[in-house]
């Protein structure tokens, strides 16, 4: 290799490690969710994507791995902005799940959002008394889905990547 290459391969490395940095200043939105269904995880990670915000989404297939993903951000004091939560998971009910958050002083105060099949059932009545900051219907149309997850993040003030 010649000097120029070098150079340049040197250049690209500091780049990259800049904008490495930059990134990881500029990540704004911590996202928890909890979902079993992996489609629910990309639509949810596709629409932030086209909301243009800067996020780091943490994935949990339950609310055990949840509950545990949480004290290990909660010692390390990197607790989520935001957790997205599935009230049908199939180890701890959703609705258990959010008791045991809202009566966990550390996490009480992450928002929640509610990811939902239900329309009218009384759970999801049940789940709105709980302090949450909303809920999404799964299978919404991709439009009202993304105008429902702006809305959430808006309120959030998740930080815009520059256009």
């Amino acid at each position: 290799m010649n000097e120029k290459t070098i150079f340049i391969l040197k250049m690209r490395g500091i780049f990259n490690l800049l904008n490495n940095i930059y990134f990881q200043i500029m990540i704004k939105c911590k996202i928890l969710t909890i979902a079993e269904d992996a489609m629910e995880i990309m639509m949810l990670r596709r629409s932030l994507d086209a909301m243009n915000i800067f996020y780091e989404l943490i994935e949990a297939s339950n609310s055990d791995d949840a509950l545990i993903i949480l004290g290990r951000l909660a010692d390390e004091n990197k607790l989520p902005d935001v957790i997205f939560t599935d009230v049908t998971d199939s180890k701890v009910n959703g609705v258990e799940f959010l008791n045991i958050i809202n009566s966990t002083v550390v996490l009480n105060e992450i928002p929640t959002i509610i990811i939902t099949s239900f329309d009218t059932h009384p759970t999801m009545t049940m789940n709105l008394s709980i302090e949450i900051l909303g809920y999404i219907r799964k299978k919404m149309n991709y439009n009202a889905y993304l105008e429902k997850l702006q809305s959430f993040m808006a309120s959030q003030n998740c930080q815009l990547k520059a256009s």
